[in-house]
């Protein structure tokens, strides 16, 4: 967010408009700073305009205005500078913040305001960014092992128990590590290429549960062709441990993300997925390699409303190739993302609806076709915790507190199996 909220002596701030004013009311305020362009307070009132109408361009050139009539319009240097950093001009940014912080005369809060935002630019001007996350925490899950309702199973007139007999809710400890590089090519147009790398464990508490501690780890390769519009390619390799069980994945994925069309509409397109699966179950003398190719589709307009509230509704089609008939499958899902940020953190909801139906399914039935539809509700919240502890240490102010919880209910035409799986987990994590 442009800073509109700084206030030295006889300076005042731009407030932004709740509402962008209406066509006539702006073509007003435009004629009058024309006709009086060394009036500093419409100068001010015009910037505000045009920030709530997303014209950032027009509030640069209202800026340079500014300063060419008061030279020494601290509040004008820090808006423009922070707007062209908005808008990726980062070489352009530093002699302006230079000239603040070589002052002697400027107020402390400039000073401040040009030290953080001189921070940033020489970390976007830089050609290597490091990041990543850490954070650990605990967790609560129910019907671990996805058994059915009254652990029964039914096909056709036969019941029969499953192969899970245990609902127990199984508590768990977790920590996970994601660190990466990115590189920024010489080039006109901002173009990345990162390399991410990341590993996941999960510890469950109950003897019984485990052979379900997972370790998981894996490697990302992507390209990023940014601008108004984004083009991400990635290629990701997986592995993941079970107690006595080790699986391998490895996935090469493709896909397209376009955005954003508005300040108030974004549209993301994606799609295209090559995988390959090999299971090494050394309880079981049984080694099996699937090859196929799975074509993902998805569309997600990204609504975003004048309250904070961010809603994106998306539909995804998925078709699975694979060398074993009952593993293909096409699958056919809605979603709906809504999320509120605030300064504090933010709180995001989804729920989520899938279709999925198997190619064959011979293993129970010859040419019964298998139909799984699954419904998922899940509430993510992130709070800064530097937000509510006032302080300058750079780890509290990175670190977030973690509450996630989510309930899926599934249900299989072919076998009449109904499971609903709960989790809670709360953390801390930091982010750098």
């Amino acid at each position: 967010m442009v800073f509109l909220s700084v206030q030295v002596q006889a300076e005042t701030s731009p407030q932004p408009q709740t509402e962008p004013l209406s066509e006539k009311a702006y073509e007003s305020l435009f004629d009058r700073v024309f006709d009086n362009p060394s009036d500093l307070q419409l100068n001010f009132e015009l910037i505000s305009a045009q920030l709530s109408r997303g014209n950032k361009k027009g509030a640069v050139g209202s800026l340079e205005r500014v300063l060419m009539i008061d030279p020494d319009s601290y509040l004008a240097k820090i808006l423009l500078a922070e707007i062209k950093m908005s808008l990726g001009n980062y070489s352009e940014t530093t002699p302006i913040l230079n000239e603040i912080l070589n002052d002697p005369n400027a107020p402390e809060a400039f000073k401040t305001k040009a030290a953080e935002l001189m921070k940033a630019a020489d970390k976007n001007l830089s050609n290597y960014r490091f990041f990543g996350n850490v954070e650990t925490g605990m967790g609560k899950i129910g019907n671990l092992r996805g058994a059915s309702t009254n652990n029964l199973v039914q096909y056709y007139n036969d019941y029969i128990l499953t192969s899970s007999t245990s609902k127990k809710p199984e508590s768990y400890y977790y920590d996970q590590l994601l660190a990466g590089i990115e590189y920024k090519l010489p080039s006109q147009t901002p173009q990345t290429i990162n390399l991410v790398g990341f590993n996941n464990r999960r510890i469950y508490t109950h003897d019984d549960a485990n052979i379900y501690d997972i370790n998981s780890k894996g490697m990302n390769l992507g390209y990023q062709y940014n601008g108004d519009r984004i083009l991400n390619l990635s290629m990701t390799y997986m592995a993941m441990d079970l107690h006595q069980e080790s699986f391998l994945n490895y996935s090469a994925i493709d896909g397209a993300v376009i955005e954003p069309i508005n300040p108030w509409l974004a549209l993301k397109v994606s799609g295209g997925v090559a995988y390959m699966d090999y299971q090494n179950y050394s309880t079981i003398a049984d080694n099996t390699i699937n090859t196929g190719v799975m074509k993902q589709f998805s569309f997600a307009p990204i609504i975003i409303t004048p309250f904070d509230i961010q809603i994106t509704p998306s539909l995804k089609e998925v078709y699975k190739e694979a060398r074993v008939d009952y593993r293909q499958s096409e699958s056919h899902e809605t979603a709906i993302n809504i999320t509120y940020k605030k300064a504090f953190g933010a709180i995001t909801l989804n729920q989520l609806h899938r279709n999925t139906f198997f190619d064959s399914a011979e293993t129970i039935y010859a040419d019964y076709k298998r139909h799984d539809k699954e419904n998922m509700t899940s509430m993510n919240l992130m709070l800064n915790v530097g937000f509510f502890i006032p302080t300058e240490n750079k780890i509290l102010n990175g670190m977030k507190f973690v509450l996630e919880g989510s309930n899926s209910k599934t249900k299989s035409n072919i076998l009449n199996f109904n499971k609903e799986n709960y989790e809670m987990k709360t953390g801390l994590r930091y982010e750098f």
